[in-house]
């Protein structure tokens, strides 16, 4: 183990994206044994997913240039849980022998929904005259698309990143179910106060110094803009600025939180019945055999959707 290693995350929230994933960060961060990676998502590992060169891990210890000796450098890059295995075993073995990974599931028909709104509404990586059937005929054409030729698409990781059962038994494998906690998007909903708690009764770090005041906020909630153009412009902008800077200026931070509040509205539209129908038969049999894999793992109380 070199020092190196000792100055990149030893704690990573793996998956799934759309399930929570920035709020946890968030809470996680607040806590004062826990420094959050300058970036919420560093994705220093995506790479290998597409055959790529892993860059130098000198590159991913800067993400924590300004921690300070806490007990866990937080990486939050959910992408990592369907990165495949090459990925995984970079990470056993660069990483330190204690990491451990974070997992949420979320059931995969509101997931799907969850992601064609957010890369619509708020990444603009959709047409908005793209209508969510449309979206579902794109992502099942590009499902086997994005293991055999590694596409990576908004619609190729639609349909696909909801099938948790081809993602979860290579970390299960290399990690050991010790070193990995998975719950579901539902209770972190429910009881975020729970869950954080239980996780940090998992990392042997006391619970009560997590900030309460973020556990009753909801981070990357999808919402539309009252401009798309001028949207899409801040977001060329953004697009410019160094990561590291947006998260540690506080000048950013407050005009973007300006700028949302009176730029963002509530997205409501709904889901066709039939095209919700055709999604749950989709993927029941996938959830049969993740609810069959998670009983393998000891795991006994499942949410609805996995009975």
């Amino acid at each position: 183990m070199t020092e190196l290693n000792h100055k990149c995350a030893n704690l990573i929230i793996a998956g799934f994206g759309k399930a929570g994933t920035t709020s946890l960060f968030e809470y996680l961060s607040s806590h004062p044994d826990i420094c959050g990676s300058a970036v919420k998502e560093t994705k220093f590992f995506m790479p290998l997913k597409f055959r790529k060169p892993l860059p130098s891990l000198n590159e991913y210890s800067k993400f924590w240039s300004h921690s300070h000796g806490q007990k866990y450098l937080l990486d939050a890059s959910p992408s990592y849980g369907f990165g495949g295995r090459a990925l995984a075993e970079a990470m056993k073995k660069n990483l330190r022998e204690d990491l451990k990974l974070i997992f949420i599931l979320r059931e995969p028909v509101g997931k799907v929904f969850s992601w064609y709104r957010y890369m619509q509404s708020t990444r603009l990586k959709i047409p908005m005259e793209i209508t969510f059937e449309k979206f579902l005929e794109y992502s099942f054409n590009e499902i086997d698309l994005a293991e055999t030729e590694f596409r990576d698409t908004p619609y190729s990781k639609g349909v696909s990143n909801g099938l948790y059962i081809k993602a979860l038994p290579v970390w299960f494998e290399l990690f050991g179910k010790e070193n990995i906690k998975l719950f579901f998007y539902d209770d972190l909903r429910s009881d975020s106060k729970k869950i954080v708690t239980e996780i940090c009764n998992w990392l042997k770090i006391d619970p009560s110094l997590i900030d309460e005041t973020k556990l009753h906020q909801v981070a990357n909630k999808t919402m539309n803009y009252r401009s798309g153009r001028i949207h899409k412009v801040l977001k060329s902008v953004s697009n410019l600025i160094p990561s590291s800077m947006k998260r540690s200026g506080s000048v950013f931070r407050s005009l973007k939180k300006t700028y949302n509040k009176f730029s963002q509205v509530e997205r409501n539209d709904q889901m066709n019945a039939e095209t919700k129908k055709n999604l749950h038969e989709f993927f029941q049999p996938h959830n049969k055999l993740l609810a069959e894999f998670l009983k393998e793992k000891g795991y006994s109380d499942l949410p609805l959707w996995l009975k």
